[in-house]
């Protein structure tokens, strides 16, 4: 099959998952390209992300105001030039299988069945990585049914597993040393740096950082350090032409991580008590890849305090206000990672599902 993948680097929760299930449709036999919206940016509204970016993981103020004005002001920021580009070249691609991790696409896609001589050739599935309504779905109407909508996670529970090739078991949490994980996701937001104090205060435990500039990595007693990649830029492709998974390096060597379908960021989660981050989709998609818990940490928008709100609900974490009124238990941890393991046991593969769908099957 020739399929067409379209997701956006807006934040790495839609980027990376995008990238696993292409991973796994081309191990299937299946040619999968891959857009990023960023890819179509005028220099003047790429300048401005990549500040608004560095602004986020500076305030977490000013990250808050930022997603709640980009709720209200979302709309097609392509240029009708480069959209109708990209549409005579699905064209002559003759792409009719769209796999949608992005409503900024939305509207593209819209402008294509217009232009389409048979639409009901057309296929187009939509994987919502949270459950609550994120930015880029806010104006996604389908109510012709047009879009077959999945959410890897739904407030009934894990639906689908990411086929993510993984080696080891995880140990119980109740076992082994307190090794807590702390990020603020993708773009480092959050007040992720506070509640790793609070908690290297409260318990003796040792605390595993993703820090985003090597300016931030510091010389802390039982804290390492992994760097996200600074220089990495999701949208420009590899010598081969390929998007890559995070770039992400030793904090203490600058050592490069063989990071490939994020094996370095999950090889870290293995030993970890739990994971310390946002309510986002892509976090608690790792932390079912890799069965450990997850502390969340204030959310930053309204989809992700969704997000929260049904993941707790679920099972699958805790808020790091209730975790700290349970003199931060690890029995209330390895409770979580149990309601994990039952949520996921037996579940399919998300990728083979879409495949599926895209057969016709």
């Amino acid at each position: 099959m020739n399929i067409k993948m379209l997701t956006s680097a807006m934040g790495l929760g839609t980027y990376v998952p995008a990238v696993q299930v292409l991973e796994y449709l081309r191990a299937q036999g299946n040619t999968v390209t891959l857009e990023l919206f960023e890819n179509y940016f005028n220099e003047e509204v790429l300048n401005k992300y990549l500040k608004n970016k560095k602004e986020y993981h500076r305030s977490f103020k000013v990250a808050k105001l930022g997603h709640k004005l980009a709720e209200k002001k979302l709309g097609n920021v392509l240029e009708e030039e480069d959209e109708e580009k990209i549409l005579k070249r699905w064209e002559s691609e003759k792409i009719e299988k769209f796999i949608i991790f992005s409503g900024n696409w939305i509207p593209v896609i819209e402008d294509y069945r217009k232009r389409a001589k048979d639409e009901s050739r057309l296929k187009a599935i939509v994987v919502h990585m949270d459950i609550g309504t994120a930015p880029s779905w806010k104006h996604f109407d389908n109510a012709d049914h047009f879009y077959k909508e999945i959410l890897p996670i739904d407030e009934m529970g894990v639906q689908f597993l990411f086929e993510v090739p993984r080696k080891g078991i995880k140990q119980d949490v109740s076992k082994g040393e307190k090794i807590f994980f702390i990020h603020g996701g993708g773009w480092g937001m959050g007040d992720y740096r506070e509640r790793k104090s609070e908690l290297q205060e409260a318990i003796d435990c040792k605390v595993i950082e993703l820090a985003h500039a090597k300016e931030e990595v510091k010389e802390e007693k039982n804290t390492t350090y992994y760097l996200l990649d600074p220089e990495w830029k999701p949208w420009e492709p590899d010598e081969h032409g390929e998007y890559s998974f995070p770039s992400m390096r030793n904090g203490e060597t600058n050592e490069r991580l063989d990071n490939q379908n994020m094996k370095a960021l999950l090889d870290i989660y293995q030993p970890c008590t739990a994971i310390i981050s946002k309510p986002g989709g892509g976090t608690v998609n790792d932390a079912i890849l890799t069965e450990t818990p997850v502390v969340f940490i204030e959310p930053v928008a309204e989809h992700e305090r969704k997000n929260e709100e049904v993941f707790e609900k679920l099972g699958l974490g805790i808020s790091f206000t209730k975790w700290r009124e349970t003199g931060f238990s690890v029995d209330v941890l390895a409770d979580i990672q149990e309601s994990i393991r039952r949520n996921k046991a037996g579940k399919p593969g998300l990728g083979a599902y879409i495949q599926s769908l895209l057969k016709g099957e």
